[in-house]
């Protein structure tokens, strides 16, 4: 192993040994730091003793035996550190037998006292201590220098007490919350009084000076014995509430030595003479600090220019003060007494909702809907903090607002959002519409259309000419509708063309997007439009697209004929009318559908005569035989989670997860080793598999006839392979190989991708991806285009709560609702809570006032009206009609509630009194044994009445 090299350190002087040799011992190393040490009064090696920091753990360990040197040699060799740094300090009290034992023993449990405190210790102890420039002798030495150790001061060198001063210190530099171990704990204790030494190397310019005058002072109370830096430190801890003013080169030297920072274990601490931004940023540490010690804050002044506070509780010491600098540059913790004398609480009264925002932003960033409870079992566990619901809801919604901004500001920026994708995306078209009119001096958001090159490219270059358009609401505070078309690739994978946010769904703006999609994506090829013939779409493409074939949803249509023809009978024969290839097999669905129900086929002729439905009447040109728009609903479903932010926000994300699905798709498509993609070839193999049980005949070499046994009778299929076509009619509909055509090819000893189109290869998916998206900058460095800002539209609110969750049709499953049970918490009965609970004695009082009023009211002198004795007749029926069948009776509560007193008499069964008699009737009809089956409606009315 390659030898150290040996540098010996002694206050602020470094000196550079040379290498260490492995014959190299303690006591040489001690010989030659004395050479250094001499000039200082420490001529002997009794006196220094030798510290080194491991490089493993930075703590520092005494080197005072041959084992610990051979360690730290090891130890530097396996870390890598080619310098071994020796430390010299002199003794504590060399004098005293074992001192020097006893601390190498401190300083490898981590108490390291400093130079300056041990030279002024055994200055002391030895009766001489400079005061003023003069040296004073004995007793009056430690009188006249004040040396104060935390809260002693030793007076004489025989009244103090090394032992019991060494642990107090230890005790409480374990009990302390700091960070850092030795230096400024006892730069605190001592007030300012000790200056730390700067770092001077052997040589420099400094080093004759800062040898020169090596003499440690105790403090005194005279500010002339002190540093011009241990002034200012003294004057900021005895300052008033003014700002406090310090020099250009003391407060620059003090900001950086004092600068508030995190501690290692990311837990905020706070010390005396710490600096912070402003007030605002000391509040926020106070508040961490006060969060994990679970105490309250009761503040007397909170200014800019000043905070005081104390514990909330009374007679506890906790204080806290500080103040602004002069100069505005930061904020100092002037004083700070950190000793509780109360009973800590979990129950902060100062969690607010925006304190909890911040620590559950990063949660909320990856589940925006994240659970109450999961949230409030976090901060139980992280925080040991009982949150109330509310507050985590108020806290959730304003950590979404943090994440993903506010909705009234995500329209501002669109016009630089524009700019931003041409300048990255040139090919790109990107249009803003809004309104200027309507409201002077503002300009409202209408509607926003994007497409990208990326897109354009795949369209042009893999996709077949099928296009799937569809609207989405979104679920921001503004509403809108979110319009997309989409396309299919060569492996029947969904590829979004355009987005458009607008206002409403209506001819106006779906005739805007359809001109914008045309003028980008048109290039003369037969399209296909596939919709659930959404409100102004079908106008739409006949005026912008008037040459495009027009698919209708079969399952919107479906959903629209099953509200009035529902059944399983139904529903079987619609689909096999929907997904009948040939001519044939639709007229036999619709035949039965008009022998099961002649009024569903009329509804199917007048209704749907002008679409195209089934898939017999579809275009042979797009070489797609979906039925469904489900590639559009899928997209919907795809940008879900992105539906509620605001609109730059959820335009960007959306942009974002294209940009990574091209890129995913690209990379996938490079590892294939097939010439078609995979969903068709998967598809064909299917398909093969049940051509292999058909019997092939073959008519030359190209024509055959197949025998499906699929059928029942067995049906006859002609197959031309030269013309790619079957009676079956999904090969010309598909454009890929029905399952009789594989069987033709099966016989014919054919390869199958001979008789598949080049869109489904590999080449074509790979041409489809072969355009990526560019990336953008971040929103703060987009160029502002210099015009206004957008305003959000002007939004209606409607009544009631704000839905967010799309409305089924009537043929899907629906959401199943909360199922609870009531019981109460007073008696554990069941069917009412404790509000109505008979057995509470306050219900019990108002039942019995209830029926005294009842009997008052039932034998007035004054006769009832004609309505009231019809009412009073409708009650007893139905308590005679509960008593016949076993169900429980009507009270006589629920019995008079309707019916009003006589002229003159006074009824208490008011209004708030209604809740309380809520539930009685059950307990009172258990404790009357009168009522049974064998009384009619007359005794029954008698009986109730007298309960």
């Amino acid at each position: 192993m390659p030898p150290l090299e040996l540098v010996i350190f002694f206050r602020g002087t470094r000196k550079n040994l040379g290498l260490l040799e492995p014959d190299c011992t303690v006591a040489k190393i001690k010989e030659a730091a004395v050479n250094i040490t001499s000039p200082y009064g420490l001529d002997s090696t009794s006196k220094i003793m030798l510290n080194a920091t491991n490089p493993e753990n930075k703590m520092k360990v005494a080197l005072d035996s041959e084992f610990a040197l051979e360690f730290l040699r090891k130890i530097h060799q396996i870390v890598g550190v080619s310098t071994l740094t020796v430390e010299v300090v002199p003794v504590l009290h060399p004098q005293f037998q074992d001192s020097s034992l006893l601390q190498a023993l401190l300083t490898n449990l981590g108490v390291v006292l400093p130079d300056e405190l041990i030279t002024q210790l055994n200055e002391s102890v030895d009766g001489n201590a400079s005061v003023g420039g003069q040296t004073v002798v004995g007793e009056q030495a430690a009188v006249g220098g004040q040396a104060t150790i935390g809260e002693q001061v030793a007076v004489g060198a025989d009244k103090f007490d090394e032992d019991a001063w060494l642990s107090d210190y230890s005790d409480r530099r374990a009990d302390s919350d700091d960070d850092d171990v030795n230096m400024e704990f006892m730069e605190t204790e001592f007030d300012g009084a000790v200056e730390p030494k700067p770092i001077i190397d052997e040589g420099s310019e400094d080093s004759g000076d800062h040898q020169g005058g090596e003499s440690s002072d105790l403090e005194s109370n005279s500010d002339d014995n002190l540093s011009d830096a241990n002034k200012e430190v003294r004057r900021l801890a005895d300052s008033s509430d003014d700002d406090i003013e310090l020099g250009t080169v003391q407060l620059t030297n003090y900001l950086q030595q004092h600068e508030y920072k995190v501690g290692a274990d990311g837990k905020h601490r706070l010390k005396l003479g710490h600096v912070f931004r402003d007030v605002g940023h000391f509040r926020e540490i106070l508040h961490e600090v006060m969060v994990r010690k679970r105490f309250a804050i009761k503040t007397l002044y909170s200014e800019p220019r000043r905070f005081v506070g104390t514990c909330k509780e009374a007679n506890c010491p906790w204080y806290v003060s500080g103040a602004k600098l002069n100069d505005g540059t930061g904020f100092i913790l002037r004083e700070y007494n950190k000793n509780h004398e109360c009973r800590l609480t979990n129950k902060t009264l100062k969690v607010t909702s925006a304190w909890v925002a911040s620590k559950i932003k990063g949660q909320v960033a990856v589940d925006p809907n994240v659970k109450i409870d999961i949230l409030k079992n976090q901060m139980q566990e992280t925080y040991g903090l009982k949150i109330r619901k509310l507050t985590l809801y108020r806290a959730r919604a304003k950590a979404r607002l943090e994440v993903f901004g506010d909705h009234s500001r995500g329209y501002q920026k669109l016009f630089d959002y524009a700019a931003a994708i041409h300048k990255a995306d040139p090919g790109a078209i990107c249009k803003v519409l809004c309104d200027a009119i309507s409201i002077p001096n503002k300009v409202l958001f209408q509607r926003f259309f994007v497409a990208f090159p990326a897109q354009k490219n795949a369209y042009l270059n893999g996709c077949r000419p099928f296009i799937g358009v569809d609207g989405c609401h979104l679920k921001g505070k503004y509403g809108g509708v979110l319009l997309a078309a989409v396309g299919i690739d060569g492996n029947n994978g969904i590829v979004p063309l355009a987005l458009c946010v607008c206002e409403i769904e209506n001819t106006e703006t779906w005739g805007w997007f359809m001109e914008n999609l045309n003028n980008y994506l048109d290039d003369g090829r037969q399209v296909t439009f596939i919709s659930d013939r959404q409100k102004g779409l079908i106008n739409a493409i006949s005026t912008t697209w008037p040459t495009a074939y027009h698919r209708a949803c079969s399952r919107h249509v479906y959903a629209n004929f099953s509200k009035s023809f529902a059944g399983a009978q139904l529903k079987q024969l619609f689909w096999k009318a929907a997904k009948s290839s040939n001519k044939h097999d639709f007229d036999e669905a619709m035949a039965e559908i008009k022998a099961e129900k002649e009024a569903a086929f009329e509804w199917l002729e007048r209704e749907l005569h002008s679409y195209n439905w089934s898939m017999h009447t579809y275009d042979r040109n797009c070489m797609v035989d979906r039925t469904d728009n489900n590639a559009s609903e899928c997209f919907n479903s795809w940008i879900l989670a992105y539906r509620d932010r605001p609109c730059l926000t959820m335009l960007e994300e959306i942009r974002c997860r294209l940009m990574k699905r091209f890129t995913k798709r690209r990379n996938e498509a490079a590892t294939w080793k097939k010439q078609l993609t995979p969903k068709v070839l998967k598809g064909l193999d299917k398909k093969n598999k049940i051509a292999q049980k058909m019997i092939v005949q073959a008519s030359g070499d190209l024509n055959f006839q197949v025998m499906d046994r699929g059928y029942n009778p067995p049906r006859r299929f002609v197959v031309k392979l030269e013309c790619r076509t079957c009676d079956c009619g999904y090969w010309e509909i598909a454009g890929l190989p029905c399952q009789h055509a594989m069987a033709a090819m099966g016989y014919a000893r054919h390869q199958v991708q001979e008789y598949v189109p080049t869109c489904f290869s590999r080449q074509a998916y790979l041409s489809t991806y072969s355009v990526m998206f560019s990336p953008l900058p971040d929103q703060c460095t987009w160029e502002p285009t210099g015009r206004p800002l957008i305003d959000p539209p002007i939004v209606e609110r409607k009544i009631g709560r704000p839905k967010k969750s799309r409305k089924r049709a009537a043929n899907e499953p629906q959401k199943e609702k909360r199922k609870f049970f009531v019981i109460c918490s007073f008696c554990g009965g069941s069917n009412h809570n404790v509000r109505s609970c008979p057995l509470r004695p306050s219900v019990a009082r108002s039942n019995r006032a209830r029926n005294n009023n009842f009997q008052a009211s039932t034998t007035s002198s004054q006769p009832l009206n004609a309505s009231q004795q019809a009412r009073l007749r409708r009650k007893q029926a139905a308590a005679a009609k509960s008593i016949g069948s076993g169900q429980p009776a009507a009270t006589a509560s629920e019995t008079s509630r309707k019916i009003p007193s006589g002229p003159g008499q006074s009824s208490n069964a008011g209004t708030k009194k209604k809740r309380a008699l809520r539930g009685a009737g059950t307990r009172e009809r258990q404790s009357s044994p009168g009522l049974n089956q064998s009384q009619n409606p007359s005794q029954a009315s008698i009986i109730i009445g007298s309960l």
